[in-house]
């Protein structure tokens, strides 16, 4: 009788775990780095009238609760630019409208909700337009030439001007 009640419990105890191990499983991300790629092309680039010309970058796993993105302190305007507090997990995506000018140009910071299966822009997809490369909890994301251009991992869309390409003088 004795072993009977332990065995029980033990079995008992054993799908206890297996239900607390499916519910923090159940937390994940729903859309992967790649499905999250292909809805940033579909609904955001692909739309823009500069699609040709942009560059597009997102790092290689989703931002956390508690993450902070900005701009860089640039001493200009603190009015330019957006600082967002990450509350769930998000994609993050960086659009470098002018990839071949210098800074300050058109970008654009994009968070897609890596918990909606079908995100669209405003439901699910926030785009933020901003002047600078991105800061990630404070460190600078891709901030010079050499690493968005030659072998980047995180570039996900767009081709680098070409090496002897001189931008024009603003």
């Amino acid at each position: 009788m004795l072993k009977r009640r332990t065995v029980g419990l033990f079995i008992g105890f054993c799908c206890l775990a297996l239900m607390v191990m499916i519910g923090s499983t159940a937390s994940a991300e729903v859309i992967s780095r790649q499905e999250a790629v292909d809805i940033l092309i579909r609904e955001v680039i692909l739309p823009s009238p500069t699609r040709g010309a942009m560059m597009a970058f997102g790092p290689q796993k989703p931002l956390a609760p508690g993450d902070k993105i900005e701009p860089p302190d640039r001493g200009f305007d603190p009015s330019q630019g957006t600082v967002r507090a990450i509350e769930k997990p998000t994609w993050f995506f960086w659009i470098d409208d002018e990839p071949d000018a210098k800074f300050a140009h058109p970008t654009r910071y994009v968070y897609i909700d890596a918990n909606q299966p079908d995100p669209k822009v405003n439901h699910g997809i926030i785009v933020d337009f901003q002047a600078w490369w991105p800061m990630i909890n404070g460190k600078h994301y891709l901030s010079r030439d050499a690493d968005r251009f030659f072998d980047c991992p995180d570039k996900v869309y767009g081709q680098a001007p070409p090496l002897d390409y001189k931008p024009p003088k603003k």
